[in-house]
């Protein structure tokens, strides 16, 4: 597999050229490079980044509209986000948080803007973290919430996550497969994980450029998670080292100012060639999941709106 994946002319976006978008930017790049990139990592134990985490996400702001609730789901508590005027179909988001950290409460800023734009409930379950639950823990969580959502709702389901979230969703759809069970309608990726090897050429080539993420915090998420790398290296979340035939349509997002940008760019290639749909974005001068940063960037908020057409028209909107 190539380190890295060509980019098409169509699939990179400009960053939006207004003035006050371009000014809270760069407020936010400053304040992720500052606190997230230095708190959020080596030497800081899991532990510790869990409430840092929940802190630095006040940084981002929920929309209101929904109504909220926590439900059962698959044997754990998940949130329920519902829309004043819900239509069929439901959509399952997976979290990120590089497997440790991350909860329903840290993501409500993409979590509410989806659940609203799409007119579908979101379901958003606090799936098992490590080090405590280390692989297939939290795979095995996804698959039981999507499970109970299939019996109550048939392949009406849009699977969505974003980072460790994202790597979930594709490992979700692979796990199906193998299991026989429907594929979603479709997989919405924000940032993916995608290469447990972390051999992307944007690894080195925009670890400057990233204001947010470090590669020793990623290497710490995927110790953490402890995935059979070795013993069994075409495991489930390892999707570009095997066929990708039968997957679910995806629409993947990412930013070009990101260490994981070839995650995303090399997923979509694979993919492709696999034979499945593919709708790749790749955001100019954005960083890791901007999406989070929708309530003062408005090309954020207008990503996700993207992202909840697709999953509409997935549904049969």
């Amino acid at each position: 597999m190539n380190s890295s994946a060509e980019i098409r002319p169509t699939e990179l976006l400009a960053a939006p050229a207004a003035t006050a978008e371009r000014f809270w930017a760069a407020v936010y790049r400053f304040l992720l490079r500052t606190h997230f990139r230095v708190l959020i990592g080596p030497p800081t134990p899991p532990w510790l980044q869990r409430p840092l985490t929940r802190l630095l996400a006040g940084l981002t702001f929920a929309k209101r509209g929904t109504a909220s609730r926590w439900v059962r789901l698959g044997g754990m508590r998940a949130q329920l986000l519902t829309p004043p005027e819900a239509r069929q179909g439901v959509m399952l988001y997976l979290h990120g948080g590089a497997f440790m950290v991350g909860s329903a409460s840290t993501h409500r800023a993409v979590t509410t803007r989806l659940a609203l734009y799409s007119e579908r409930p979101v379901y958003v379950p606090e799936f098992r973290l490590a080090p405590e639950h280390p692989y297939p823990a939290a795979l095995d969580d996804a698959l039981a919430c999507y499970q109970e959502l299939l019996r109550a709702h048939g392949p009406q389901i849009v699977v969505a996550g974003d980072s460790a979230g994202g790597s979930l969703s594709v490992a979700l759809a692979l796990a199906l497969r193998a299991r026989g069970l429907p594929q979603p309608a479709a997989l919405l990726l924000m940032s993916p994980v995608t290469d447990p090897a972390f051999s992307g050429a944007s690894i080195q080539s925009r670890a400057a450029a990233d204001p947010m993420l470090r590669l020793s915090w990623v290497r710490q998420g995927a110790a953490a998670y402890a995935c059979p790398e070795q013993t069994r290296p075409q495991h489930e979340h390892a999707p570009l080292r095997q066929p990708l035939d039968g997957l679910a349509a995806m629409f993947i997002q990412v930013g070009n100012d990101e260490i994981l940008r070839d995650d995303s760019t090399r997923l979509a290639s694979h993919a492709r060639r696999c034979g499945v749909a593919v709708t790749l974005e790749v955001h100019a001068e954005r960083w890791h999941v901007f999406q989070m940063q929708s309530a003062a960037l408005p090309g954020a908020n207008a990503a996700l709106q993207r992202l909840a057409r697709y999953a509409r028209a997935a549904l049969g909107d």
